[in-house]
C-alpha cells in the first residue's frame, strides 16, 4: 500500500492523471461521492446532449429519475431506487471531462 500512496500522491503532487499510472483507482465515496453526483448531474443537464442512455437500461434510468440528495449533496440512498446502479454509473462519468471554452467577445 506504501507503494501506492506515494505515486498517488507523486500524481497529485505534479497535477498528473493517476490513470496513467495504474490500471485500476480506488475511489473513495466517503471524499467523492458529491462531486461526483453533482459532475454526473452536469453532464445529465448540459446545454447539448453529452449521454445517450438506451432504454433498455431502464433500472439506471429509474434510478436517474428518483435520485434525491439532501441539503450537503449525499445521495439519499433510502430515497432512490436502484442506488448501486447509480454509483456505478457516477463511476463511469468520473472519466468524462468537460472542457469548457471561453467565449470570445466580437468586437
Amino acid at each position: 500500500m506504501g507503494i501506492y500512496n506515494d505515486k498517488i500522491q507523486y500524481c497529485k503532487k505534479n497535477n498528473l492523471d493517476p490513470a496513467r499510472y495504474f490500471t485500476v483507482i480506488p475511489v473513495p465515496f466517503s471524499t467523492s461521492a458529491k462531486d461526483m453526483l453533482m459532475h454526473t448531474k452536469e453532464l445529465l443537464e448540459y446545454e447539448k446532449p453529452l449521454l445517450a442512455i438506451n432504454p433498455k437500461f431502464d433500472k439506471l434510468i429509474t434510478s436517474l429519475r428518483t435520485a434525491t440528495s439532501d441539503d450537503l449533496g449525499k445521495l439519499s440512498k433510502e430515497d432512490t431506487s436502484f442506488d448501486d446502479i447509480l454509483d456505478a454509473f457516477r463511476l463511469a462519468c468520473k472519466g468524462i471531462k468537460l472542457v469548457k471554452k471561453e467565449i470570445e467577445a466580437e468586437w
